[in-house]
């Protein structure tokens, strides 16, 4: 996304409109902060305009969920951007130069998509996916530290592009993993998909594999009776009752 000093003027103009399609700075008051000299530039050229480069930091901002003493040193009322003292910054420029490296080498034909901060970060530091730490959840504290978890996630980023909270992520996730922990998450998914006729066909097809019959009938039945339509949910429910 971002060109290094030694790039043509031409070169950078891709990343101008995709900054520009990210955010836009409009100039107040309060912006006085903003050096309008810069120094220690390693990444951007060394000529770049104020407002482009203020807008290239706000998209990173916003990209990864971030003020700007997340990669620049504050020391008080100030910020010393010109400053390498925050390991960050450095992890930034790479981050910067890959993203850049990308667009370029395959990304680069007219019309193309462009890759930026937010593609990986969606607006969270680290860009780990809901199963990542869901799955660090459950290996540090069980299956209650999981759902916990899952809980907690939810509440704070549900509605943003953070993670994917759709049906379809916890029964992912339950195909994979111990039985009582596939039920778990089964179960935890129908508190908030509760008319998902999937959820209760794969619910009741783990109950069965578990030993316990005819509690996996009842889910296949429910499964049914939420989408009568549902294929798959009869044709588990015939062979569950030895019909098929």
């Amino acid at each position: 996304m971002y060109l290094t000093r030694h790039h043509s003027s031409l070169r950078f103009v891709p990343l101008l409109a995709l900054i520009g399609a990210l955010t836009t700075v409009v100039p107040t008051e309060g912006q006085g902060w903003f050096p309008q000299e810069f120094k220690n530039l390693t990444v951007v050229p060394a000529d770049i305009e104020p407002d482009t480069l203020q807008a290239m930091m706000k998209a990173i901002s916003q990209g990864l969920g971030v003020r700007c003493d997340y990669c620049h040193v504050r020391e008080g009322q100030r910020t010393d951007f010109a400053s390498d003292e925050n390991s960050h910054k450095e992890i930034a420029r790479t981050m910067m130069r890959m993203t850049q490296q990308i667009n370029e080498d395959f990304l680069n034909r007219p019309g193309g998509m462009r890759v930026a901060c937010v593609t990986c970060h969606r607006g969270v530091k680290a860009p780990h996916t809901l199963p990542q730490l869901l799955t660090k959840a459950l290996e540090e504290g069980g299956v209650e530290a999981m759902a916990a978890k899952y809980g907690d996630l939810r509440q704070e980023y549900y509605g943003r592009a953070a993670y994917d909270f759709g049906e379809k992520t916890l029964m992912l996730m339950a195909t994979d993993v111990e039985t009582d922990v596939g039920l778990r998450m089964l179960r935890m998914n129908l508190e908030y998909y509760p008319e998902s006729s999937d959820t209760y066909v794969q619910l009741g097809n783990l109950l069965i594999q578990s030993g316990d019959k005819d509690g996996g009938i009842a889910a296949l039945e429910k499964a049914i009776e939420l989408d009568p339509r549902n294929r798959w949910a009869r044709q588990q429910l015939r062979r569950a009752k030895g019909d098929d």
